[in-house]
């Protein structure tokens, strides 16, 4: 009988660290924009969007990376 566990599908920890890196290159780069924009700037709004969608993938890659080790 083969006690080998099954092999997670998915990013390996090389993968997720590098994207890890490249969501924080993003992160950074909206929260500096937003510091030069107001909230009555047409811009804003999808700005905000942008740094939400970028900390959620960060959460979901954290856990990814945290399950992978």
């Amino acid at each position: 009988m083969d006690t080998t566990p099954p092999k997670k599908s998915g990013l390996g920890p090389e993968a997720l660290h590098a994207l890890s890196n490249h969501l924080a290159v993003i992160v950074g780069f909206i929260e500096l924009v937003l510091t030069e924009t107001g909230p009555d700037d047409p811009r804003h709004g999808d700005l905000e969007e942008i740094r939400q969608a970028a900390h959620e993938c960060a959460k979901i890659v954290s856990g990814s990376h945290n399950a992978s080790a």
